[in-house]
């Protein structure tokens, strides 16, 4: 904020400036015109009439669809503030409805060949997620021919190369009656019933269909049922539809539509199938049920909230003996997961998982650097400076056998925690002491010049 902003204050800001007058303020705006696009669009926006800015909106609108001009990673940002100013004067300069949702349809209509201009890190979609589909949802709230609001939709998305239009779907609802919306479901349904006659069956439409169903709020769930009137449904629909029989307190048909899911081979939907079926077994009072399932959530994440969960439903002996099998389970484990070791720190199994971590130190752990270091942190946080140490100790010797300059900095911090943390630890166990291991790394990597340069300069 500038100093003049806090003197001034954003409340005053307005004031002073109708205090001006209108022609200081015209020979401001005048004065910058051509300092600043935004400010330029602004100044045309204000002295255009409705159908003249209309006219701008298209100028520009052709003018990016056609253009040759690229834009790269250091200018994109440019080119989006231009794109959601163009927008916003858009949105404020049209007081037609109808003619604003055509041109905003235009908008998107021209999504691909307006994308393919940049090189964009996602800033595009977000363009489009927000103030693009905010001012299209706007006009077509206001549009009185919901039809022809549907139509638009319908063929915007059936062109929709690169995934821009389906944000408009997911708003529906908010400038759609319930009526216009089961019509549009029923289209597609019908669009589908053609594919599968052809034997070519469309995703794109699976998908548009579903989204259109998820938003009949009324009692006719039906709809949903009726995506899926093919042999072999989708999982994750059959979830879906099972979701929403349940939030409508359907259990029994819930239930069934879950038990439509074969030979699942996804651990996400054995997940969700799982969490929906817990929240069925708490409306039927199965506590038995309840605690087949709330055990093999607790293998899956042994987490104290789920474990106090479990512990509610289970007798106290019981729930002894299945902590028990988890922690053999995990020790036993082949392949190394960082909740696991979460787990036994969180416990204060701290034998334990220093026997875990070996799993780890045997591994590549190419892909758990950051974990390896959030639980070091955890372990010297509860005092374990032994655990805290061996994982570092791992870390910092992955590095040196690498031997890439660029990570020596981290590798230093890293013996400098030890270094920290050593006469902390009382015993060793069957682990090289904190001599020995300096020692041995010095051996085995004295010639790593400039990781010993960096340490030496450091500490």
């Amino acid at each position: 904020m500038c100093y003049w902003e806090e003197e001034i204050g954003p409340d005053n800001l307005k004031e002073k400036l109708v205090a001006l007058g209108a022609e200081a303020l015209a020979e401001g705006l005048v004065e910058f015109r051509y300092q600043s696009q935004a400010i330029e669009d602004l100044i045309m926006r204000l002295i255009s009439t409705p159908d003249e800015n209309v006219e701008i909106f298209k100028y520009k609108l052709d003018f990016y669809k056609n253009s040759t001009k690229y834009y790269d990673y250091e200018e994109v940002n440019g080119y989006i503030r231009e794109l959601e100013m163009m927008l916003k004067n858009f949105a404020e300069g049209v007081d037609d409805p109808e003619k604003g949702l055509e041109l905003a349809g235009e908008f998107f209509a021209a999504a691909e060949a307006i994308s393919s201009s940049c090189d964009s890190d996602g800033q595009f979609t977000m363009l489009y997620q927000g103030i693009a589909t905010d001012v299209f949802t706007e006009f077509a709230s206001h549009c009185e021919d919901k039809n022809k609001v549907a139509q638009l939709i319908l063929e915007l998305n059936r062109n929709d190369y690169c995934g821009l239009c389906s944000t408009l779907i997911d708003r529906a609802e908010q400038y759609l009656p319930q009526s216009v919306i089961n019509s549009i479901v029923d289209t597609l349904q019908e669009e589908r019933r053609k594919e599968e006659e052809k034997r070519a069956k469309n995703p794109i439409t699976y998908k548009k269909l579903r989204k259109f169903a998820s938003q009949i709020n009324d009692d006719r769930l039906g709809y949903l049922a009726i995506t899926l009137n093919y042999q072999n449904p989708a999982p994750e629909a059959c979830l879906e539809i099972a979701e929403a029989y349940l939030n409508a307190g359907k259990v029994n048909i819930a239930k069934l539509w879950i038990n439509q899911i074969k030979n699942n081979k996804k651990i996400k939907i054995d997940i969700e199938r799982d969490e929906l079926l817990i929240e069925i077994c708490r409306r039927e009072g199965n506590r038995t049920k309840l605690s087949e399932l709330l055990i093999i959530k607790f293998f899956r994440f042994p987490t104290r909230e789920n474990f106090k969960e479990l512990s509610a439903l289970v007798e106290e002996k019981k729930i002894q003996k299945i902590f028990e099998k988890k922690v053999q389970q995990t020790l036993s484990a082949k392949k190394f997961r960082f909740m696991d070791a979460y787990f036994l720190l969180d416990f204060n199994k701290f034998d334990e998982l220093e026997d875990y971590i070996s799993i780890w130190i045997e591994q590549s752990g190419k892909n758990l650097k950051w974990e390896m270091e959030s639980l070091a942190k955890a372990m010297e946080f509860k005092e374990h400076y032994l655990g805290a140490s061996v994982i570092l100790r791992s870390l910092l010797v992955k590095i040196l056998k690498k031997g890439k300059a660029n990570a020596y900095g981290k590798g230093v911090s890293y013996l400098a925690k030890i270094n920290e943390m050593a006469p902390k630890v009382t015993d060793w166990k069957d682990f090289d002491s904190h001599s020995g291991f300096y020692k041995k790394i010095l051996q085995n990597h004295k010639r790593k010049w400039s990781f010993w340069k960096k340490y030496k300069e450091k500490y």
